[in-house]
């Protein structure tokens, strides 16, 4: 079908699931191979305004940056200058960015390689601009459906999302502070972030990330990268 009515559009089909960050490593790179002066990524369930390349594109040639990202049209009271997290939900890169920094980390799989892309991206200089007009839809985590228990006087409330996501969740936060020589905080996630989601996980009745969690965190202290826990599908 996509070669029938999308002729223009160059599909790829890997040999495997590579995650995330394998798809946006390997699509960053094809695109950059060809040639291309802007490349706009997103998530598989981000989806743009209909005018929100065009917004993009004149306001980062206008302003001279080098990435600009969309902004969030179910969260319009996030501040403008607030773009963690938000590269690969519609961000829209010049060649110069892939240039001086390279290729998002394929050895994540998936989570916090947005995070690390842009870390690497300021640490280069590189400007990053965030659109006043062009919006997204995403469904990220203050959209999905979450499990509320009460603990004492507090409100104890996770996410509900399939066990293995945990093992990424927190090796890959262990790795990314690693990675930045922030020991304290990488030892500190290792931890006391450890304990606190598991704890957490229990009171709202998702035991099953509990080994998740904990061989994320030996395996983030240990710098193991790549894919080491096989989604089921």
């Amino acid at each position: 079908m996509m070669k029938n009515e999308f002729p223009q559009v160059t599909y790829v089909r890997l040999r495997e699931n590579e995650g995330a960050s394998g798809h946006f490593h390997e699509g960053m790179k094809l695109a950059y191979i060809k040639g291309h002066d802007w490349i706009w990524v997103m998530d598989d369930d981000a989806v743009p305004s209909k005018d929100a390349l065009e917004l993009l594109l004149r306001e980062v040639t206008t302003k001279g940056g080098d990435v600009i990202v969309p902004r969030m049209a179910n969260d319009l009271e996030r501040p403008c200058d607030s773009k963690l997290g938000l590269l690969f939900v519609g961000g829209l890169f010049s060649r110069d960015t892939i240039k001086a920094v390279g290729l998002p980390l394929k050895e994540f799989f998936i989570y916090y390689d947005d995070i690390e892309y842009e870390w690497r991206l300021r640490k280069a200089g590189m400007v990053i601009l965030q659109s006043e007009r062009a919006l997204v839809k995403h469904a990220d985590w203050a959209n999905q459906p979450k499990r509320v228990r009460k603990f004492l006087w507090i409100n104890i409330q996770r996410p509900i999302y399939p066990d293995w996501k945990a093992y990424y969740l927190i090796r890959n936060g262990i790795l990314l502070h690693i990675l930045y020589k922030k020991i304290l905080s990488a030892l500190f996630i290792a931890t006391f972030g450890t304990v606190r989601e598991m704890l957490a996980y229990t009171l709202t009745g998702q035991r099953g990330k509990i080994p998740y969690i904990l061989k994320g965190a030996f395996d983030g202290l240990l710098q193991r990268k790549g894919k080491r826990v096989i989604p089921p599908y």
